[in-house]
C-alpha cells in the first residue's frame, strides 16, 4: 500500500495495521473484558466491543485524521 496513489486507500491500510497492532498488545485484556461483559459468541457483539475499545483508546489524533480523510502520519 506504501506505493499507492489514493490518500484514502494508504490510510484505511495504515489505520489497519495501527487496529492489528493495539489488538496483537491487548489480546489478553480485550478477551478478560469481553467475558467480564458476557459477550458471548455473537460476532456482531464481538465486532462491536472490540471496534469501540480500538477508538475509544486511540484518542483524538487518529479519530481526527478519520474524520480529515488525511493518512494517519500527518498528524
Amino acid at each position: 500500500m506504501i506505493g499507492c496513489k489514493s490518500n484514502s486507500i494508504r490510510r484505511d491500510a495504515e489505520i489497519a495495521s495501527i487496529k492489528v497492532n493495539y489488538y496483537k498488545a491487548h489480546k489478553e485484556q480485550l478477551i478478560d473484558e469481553m467475558l467480564a461483559q458476557s459477550l458471548g459468541m455473537k460476532r456482531g457483539k464481538v465486532d462491536y466491543f472490540l471496534v469501540k475499545s480500538f477508538y475509544r483508546s486511540c484518542g483524538t489524533d487518529l479519530a481526527r485524521a478519520i474524520a480529515d480523510r488525511r493518512p494517519v502520519n500527518d498528524r
